[in-house]
């Protein structure tokens, strides 16, 4: 989710392009060194693996695992085609506001900074108290629908330039993810079983690489080739696939859920 690291980097950027990257790799640095010395493990002893081979450490042989799994694949394919237009969105983001609205970095940034304060509050208050009523599949469901009204509200700047629709995508942007996200990471974790969350949650953030590396490769060539407004409504169709595939999976969800309930109850 966009957060408030894009303000720190539109104004860092102020001070040489270069600032940024220094204050990035600095911080890595300080959360290397602290999850290595500072961070306890959270995996039961139970749970953990007492040998690795070196064939498990194969990412492609892991993520094909991951995807025997026949609802954590859906539920992994969902992240995708969230996290797709995403990447999409923080890379051409930026060029579509400049071209179509002639903001500089440091609106911009404080555009970014709206979407990480509603972030805050829709992940830090609401979505605790939202998930009981409505459950994780309504707000996942919820999430990516208000998901593909923002892309739609974003093509709309190319052809109607104005602040309003900027914000207006934004701010929907915002509430949308900080729905999804929390609801969509609790079914993945609640589908897998204590030794396998390390590997899935793994393979989760290796597709979720992926989408980053494909969408701002496919958003600038569609957005210089086939319109400004294209790149958005392309994410917001690719964004309605999510929805799809979400809605084929809830059989397979409500079983899931029945059971967990079930073994809950008794335990």
């Amino acid at each position: 989710m966009v957060d408030y690291h894009t303000l720190f980097g539109g104004l860092a950027s102020n001070f040489g392009n270069q600032v940024p990257a220094y204050i990035v790799a600095g911080l890595t640095a300080i959360n290397l060194i602290w999850g290595y010395f500072f961070l306890p493990e959270s995996l039961q002893p139970e749970h953990r693996v007492t040998q690795i081979k070196l064939a498990d450490l194969n990412p492609i042989k892991q993520m094909g695992n991951v995807f025997q799994m026949p609802l954590v694949r859906w539920l992994i394919l969902v992240g995708f085609f969230y996290a797709l237009p995403f990447a999409l969105l923080q890379s051409n983001g930026v060029v579509l506001f400049k071209d179509s609205l002639g903001w500089n970095a440091a609106a911009i940034s404080l555009l970014f900074t709206l979407v990480g304060a509603i972030d805050i509050i829709m992940q830090g208050i609401l979505a605790g108290k939202l998930l009981p009523i409505f459950g994780e599949v309504k707000l996942t469901i919820a999430g990516l629908i208000g998901i593909v009204g923002s892309f739609v509200l974003l093509g709309m700047i190319a052809l109607m330039p104005t602040p309003v629709l900027a914000f207006a995508s934004f701010a929907l942007f915002a509430v949308s993810s900080g729905l999804l996200e929390p609801a969509l990471n609790g079914l993945v974790s609640r589908a897998t079983s204590p030794d396998k969350q390390g590997v899935v949650q793994g393979s989760n953030q290796s597709v979720h690489a992926v989408a980053n590396i494909l969408g701002p490769i496919l958003g600038g060539m569609i957005y210089a080739q086939f319109g400004h407004a294209t790149p958005y409504l392309l994410a917001a169709g690719i964004a309605g696939l999510a929805i799809v595939i979400t809605s084929l999976a809830l059989p397979s969800l409500r079983v899931h859920n029945a059971e967990t309930s079930s073994a809950s109850s008794h335990a």
